[in-house]
């Protein structure tokens, strides 16, 4: 086996002690593949800090359930999470997406009906989004039907777990994301997961209605939990930042007081949730309508350094291709001018800039435009004039 580095070593400790706190077996060869298989374009987090991170929070979250002997509603002890398949069939990619699909996305009205959601682009996709971007650092999707659900039952995945919606909720899609919370609700600014499920046969509302719903009835305690103790200040990453040292492995940990988890469960449900919702069902209405959304860029050579410069980068050998969401989409800005923007304005008085929000709007083409086709009206951002 080839020589490891210390991060990768670091890692690998990792894994083998999440998968002893979740009985899982994922092999050293297919965890240093994972950790291998990508290396992020500029202006992103590295693939490898994101695992690093996330393996972290699974630690942490393990561990505390069993230190706390923490129990859902029923009573049940609440369950861990592990990596779950890391073979090399299950390595998707991750999807680098450009800000300006990910603000336009987001200032989208999303279809209201679950039959416009075509989940062919799944079962799982992992999107990252650029360091500037200030609403989301990372999003899982993964899609949750019958077959999935019996496949999975009883495996440790990080998402929402089957077994605690089993019975309930069948189909629809696992979310998992991952943002900066804002100093105004904490000033620590910590970096926390939040998981919420889309159900397709909900209780007869709205998509979003049921989601909220289901938010409340089935996620509050454990995305609390994760909060609790899962989560580390964004502001200073080195919370999360295990090391082998001497033999032995050392991280530092933080813990969120009850009152800051409280708030920045809140902060999700009343100014996230809607944003996240929004961008999960236009992203995937978006990679069915317009496939050609994704681009694959292939790297410059097949020999890479996951870091820019410094003695503490890595080199890995046969980079695979990013991919890209929007790499060439544009947003469409108008300037609020007296002449083309009276519709959008106070007449008389200067217009702040904003965003005029796009649709999705069913339009009938082909022979004898009988064919029924989903189409995006995309979101324009008007430039104001306002000092």
């Amino acid at each position: 086996m080839r020589t490891l580095s210390k991060k990768q070593r670091t890692f690998l400790e990792i894994v083998d002690r999440v998968n002893h706190q979740v009985a899982s077996n994922t092999t050293i060869e297919n965890a240093i593949a994972w950790y291998d298989r990508e290396i992020s374009p500029y202006g992103y987090p590295t693939h490898q800090s994101i695992l690093m991170a996330e393996g972290m929070s699974m630690f942490h979250f393990n561990r505390e359930i069993v230190k706390n002997q923490v129990k859902d509603k029923e009573g049940n002890l609440m369950l861990g999470e592990g990596f779950s398949d890391l073979s090399p069939k299950m390595m998707v990619p991750n999807y680098y997406i450009t800000d300006d699909l990910a603000y336009s996305l987001i200032e989208t009205e999303p279809p209201k009906h679950k039959l416009d959601i075509n989940l062919e682009v799944l079962p799982l996709i992992k999107v990252i989004f650029s360091k500037k971007f200030d609403k989301i650092n990372t999003i899982s999707i993964r899609k949750r039907d019958k077959d999935y659900l019996s496949s999975k039952a009883g495996e440790h995945i990080p998402l929402a777990n089957v077994m605690e919606l089993a019975g309930s909720v069948t189909e629809g899609i696992e979310v998992r994301v991952n943002y900066t919370v804002p100093v105004e609700v904490c000033e620590d600014t910590p970096d926390i997961n939040i998981d919420f499920f889309i159900p397709f046969n909900g209780k007869g509302h709205c998509m979003l209605c049921d989601t909220r719903e289901l938010f409340h009835e089935k996620f509050l305690e454990k995305n609390y939990f994760m909060v609790r103790v899962a989560s580390h200040p964004h502001k200073d990453p080195n919370y999360f930042v295990a090391k082998i040292q001497n033999n032995e492995f050392r991280f530092r940990w933080w813990e969120a007081k009850h009152e800051t988890a409280v708030n920045c469960v809140n902060d999700f449900i009343e100014n996230q949730m809607n944003n996240c919702y929004q961008f999960v069902v236009n992203l995937l209405c978006l990679m069915t309508q317009e496939p050609e959304i994704i681009t694959v860029q292939s790297p410059p050579s097949k020999y890479t350094a996951t870091k820019a410069v410094g003695f503490g980068s890595e080199r890995v050998n046969n980079v695979p291709n990013v991919h890209w969401l929007g790499e060439y989409f544009t947003t469409r800005v108008v300037d609020s001018t007296a002449a083309s923007e009276d519709t959008e304005r106070t007449r008389g008085k200067p217009k702040k800039s904003h965003w005029r929000r796009g649709h999705w709007h069913t339009v009938l083409q082909g022979p004898g435009r009988t064919q029924k086709q989903l189409k995006w009206f995309r979101p324009t951002f008007i430039r104001g004039h306002a000092s």
